[in-house]
């Protein structure tokens, strides 16, 4: 299983309608997290009391691929507002847009992923957050990917990301 799903995290905020009272009543797609997860040393010892001492750890993303998506407001009981104030741009753009940026950036990664041999959760995990440097070399090719497409790279500015590739 290799962990992606990056065209999500772009527009599981945007996805929901909602009534007047603020209850969801429809939802497109599932919402997707694009912040790294850190574990605490206390939960450490108790997942290696479980014998899962890196389970979870096995399905975390770079914090180079989190950067192009979306951070979604982590408290519960909150509508999402945030995301407006802290992505003007990829606010502002229309949904075709935002659409068009996840999937490009989606599609980038799952080819870059599939031309260096990673076809498993154990070798993404080991190839783009243990190994620092394999992870900067996948880095340096993905951002090589996007510089060479150029529907994506009239994205990235739309999407507040032209930084991401400077």
């Amino acid at each position: 299983m290799i962990v992606t799903g990056t065209q999500a995290t772009l527009s599981a905020w945007n996805t929901g309608k909602t009534t007047d009272n603020g209850r969801q009543t429809a939802a497109a797609a599932a919402a997707s997290f694009t912040e790294p997860v850190s574990i605490s040393s206390a939960a450490r010892q108790a997942l290696a009391a479980d014998g899962a001492s890196s389970a979870i750890e096995q399905y975390a993303i770079p914090g180079w691929l989190a950067d192009f998506g979306v951070s979604l407001n982590d408290k519960l009981g909150t509508n999402g507002n945030g995301v407006a104030d802290k992505y003007p741009e990829a606010t502002a753009a229309a949904q075709s847009d935002r659409k068009a940026y996840a999937q490009g950036i989606d599609s980038h990664y799952r080819s870059l992923l599939e031309d260096n041999g990673i076809t498993d959760t154990a070798s993404h995990y080991q190839n783009l957050i243990v190994d620092q440097a394999a992870s900067e070399k996948l880095q340096q090719q993905m951002l090589e990917r996007i510089k060479a497409d150029p529907a994506l790279m009239a994205l990235l500015p739309r999407m507040g990301k032209a930084h991401l590739v400077a």
